[in-house]
């Protein structure tokens, strides 16, 4: 029996039912290059699980689903669910941002300044236009195109109802883009897609506030938390959005609503102690806490980290280089980024945030000047 060795060059078409007679020898896939190989897990991979090229597959061994990575970007992966498994794992681009951070406004002195800081580089931030007017302890979200800053505490005046708008693309000034259903300050902003949410605010208040980044209209009250506080940190994943610590002091529970259908928020897990004042972050995967007031002592140091996944108590993620609170919180999809804040005194220092690991003391830069009780938004 004569024998051939076949070559790309060789190779025209295989049709399996002309095939007959012995079994085929085992095929040699030593040789075999470009080809991504596939990686077995126990669950889905996550937009963090990073592969060597894209093409790459994972198959969960527990469910048979297979998974396909469409777009490397360490940190922040695209997996495609081939088939009809519980779905894609895609980053939240819009509260996880690739480009730049920005911190809205705060006080000491009291401010009007939106400065910006690109995520790539070290540098001192730049002046991205002003606020409609100076207002402190109020938190932002993020569109495709425009950051947004919801309500706030304005100095002689009180709380507002108004929703600032600025464009990633110019240093324009912020425009008046809307009204809350109710002045406040101290909320916890979340955003989807479509649309960016205020949940609770100083009275307190439990209303859960829903405006459509599309249209300059009002704000709609389309639930409530489980309880009336302020000062809580706000999360987004994909679907839902999280509402985690918050004053009157005792608050340690987390709160979930969905993006999907107006709705009160539910229970899901707790932080490790009660806290507020405390900036919060977004992660493909997990929610952050870091920083901030604990309800029965001084500023804390302490960094938590909680799945969107599963109803379960937050566990420790390391700490920040001191006490900490009123910093304006920014994201990628691998570091979380806190801009200026209360360190002993108030401070211009913009310092990085793993997501991936405990080490939180790296510096990015400084502000263009320093303030605490910022709102932060990221493009």
């Amino acid at each position: 029996m004569s024998q051939t060795t076949i070559t790309t060059d060789n190779i025209m078409t295989v049709d399996a039912a002309n095939i007959t007679g012995a079994a085929l020898p085992a095929l040699n896939g030593a040789a075999l290059t470009n080809i991504p190989g596939v990686t077995n897990g126990a669950g889905d991979p996550l937009v963090s699980t990073n592969p060597s090229a894209v093409g790459a597959a994972w198959l969960n061994t527990t469910t048979g689903n297979l998974f396909c990575c469409t777009d490397i970007t360490a940190g922040a992966n695209i997996w495609i669910n081939v088939g009809s498994g519980e779905g894609d794992k895609r980053p939240y681009w819009h509260e996880i941002g690739t480009v730049a951070g920005f911190a809205m406004g705060g006080t000491s002195p009291d401010n009007v300044i939106v400065d910006r800081y690109p995520f790539a580089s070290n540098t001192t931030a730049t002046d991205h236009g002003d606020l409609t007017i100076a207002k402190l302890e109020f938190d932002g979200c993020s569109s495709d195109t425009h950051g947004y800053g919801v309500a706030g505490f304005i100095i002689g005046v009180g709380s507002s109802n108004v929703i600032d708008k600025f464009s990633f693309a110019s240093t324009a000034n912020a425009t008046d883009f809307g009204d809350t259903t109710v002045a406040r300050y101290a909320a916890a902003t979340c955003g989807s897609n479509t649309h960016g949410y205020a949940a609770g605010g100083d009275g307190p208040v439990n209303v859960i506030d829903k405006f459509a980044f599309g249209s300059n209209t009002n704000a709609t009250d389309v639930g409530d938390l489980t309880g009336a506080y302020f000062a809580s940190g706000g999360h987004s994943s994909e679907t839902h959005g999280y509402v985690s610590g918050g004053y009157p002091p005792g608050q340690s529970k987390i709160d979930k609503f969905s993006f999907s259908s107006n709705g009160n928020a539910t229970g899901h897990g707790n932080l490790t102690a009660a806290k507020y004042y405390c900036p919060a972050l977004s992660g493909p995967e997990d929610g952050y806490i870091a920083g901030g007031y604990f309800a029965a002592s001084p500023q804390t140091d302490q960094v938590e980290k909680f799945s969107y996944a599963s109803n379960t108590t937050a566990a420790s993620h390391g700490t920040l280089v001191s006490n900490m609170y009123g910093m304006a919180a920014t994201q990628n999809g691998t570091t979380g980024f806190l801009a200026g804040g209360q360190q002993g005194s108030v401070v211009a220092t913009i310092r990085t945030f793993s997501f991936e690991t405990s080490n939180q003391n790296a510096t990015h830069g400084s502000l263009s000047a320093a303030r605490r009780k910022m709102a932060g938004t990221n493009d």
